[in-house]
């Protein structure tokens, strides 16, 4: 029987870019024991590569931009999507204001838009920095380049400011107007926008199809409500102690950690 364990990134299988011994040997023994391995998370790839070179855990497969991207381990890419670059730019007219940065992804390069400007602190700006490769800091959404305009595969928008009932607010209103184009899903105070169809739980579909693993021998963990479609498709879903309440009646188990997860329940 081969298992697959997709597991969130921040603050789920990392804090503050860094993962526990405790985590790094579970998942080592997890894949020695046959398990495939899967990093999912709304994070583009060149926001993991420095992390993962870090850790050094080697996933199977990665769940980038949300779904939106699917690369394996070796960085062959199998699956992308986008969004049309004319909805990119009427919802970043929707959403453009003091209270929200912007960003938007093409998965492999990112573009914080105006920052310094709508008072982005500094150690935000730093964290981004020092955690993303290839990225490009721009005042304005046409100044992203030409070729990367009809590859955009996510929109970032991060509230620090606001209620956090603000922060949901702003996501259904992407998704009560641009359902038809994407989808927006509420990760603490971000707001993730990615192509209609994408999700999680899609990417870990897709994976278990290809590695030919049945659905009953999938188990998934996460923090935040963009991981909410994995808890969907599978009943061996966890989630933490520290989660929000709400959505820890989206999942089947609560744990402390993602190594408690391997050892108690998999292993």
């Amino acid at each position: 029987m081969r298992i697959l364990l997709a597991s969130d990134l921040d603050k789920t299988l990392i804090f503050d870019n860094k993962i526990s011994e405790e985590n790094k040997d579970a998942i080592r023994r997890f894949k020695e024991a046959g398990g495939v391995f899967a990093i999912s998370t709304g994070r583009p790839y060149n926001g993991v590569e420095k992390v993962i070179e870090e850790l050094r855990v080697n996933p199977d497969y990665l769940i980038l931009n949300n779904g939106a991207l699917i690369i394996t381990g070796n960085e062959e890419i199998v699956h992308r999507e986008f969004i049309p670059f004319n909805v990119v730019k009427s919802i970043f007219n929707d959403m453009d204001n003091d209270e929200v940065l912007i960003s938007v992804e093409t998965g492999f390069r990112t573009y914080p838009i105006d920052l310094k400007s709508k008072g982005a602190e500094a150690a935000f700006i730093s964290d981004i920095d020092s955690t993303f490769k290839n990225l490009e800091l721009i005042d304005k959404l046409d100044q992203v380049f030409e070729e990367d305009k009809e590859k955009i595969a996510a929109i970032s928008l991060f509230l620090p400011r606001v209620d956090v009932n603000v922060v949901q607010d702003a996501c259904d209103y992407v998704n009560d107007n641009y359902g038809n184009y994407v989808i927006a899903y509420r990760n603490t105070r971000f707001i993730d926008i990615v192509p209609v169809g994408c999700s999680k739980g899609s990417g870990v579909k897709w994976i278990s199809k290809e590695e030919n693993i049945d659905i009953k021998d999938v188990y998934v963990i996460g923090d935040s409500w963009n991981d909410d479609s994995m808890f969907e498709i599978t009943d061996k879903s966890f989630t933490f102690t520290y989660a929000e309440e709400a959505l820890k009646t989206r999942t089947n188990y609560i744990v402390e950690t993602v190594a408690e997860c391997i050892d108690k329940y998999i292993l």
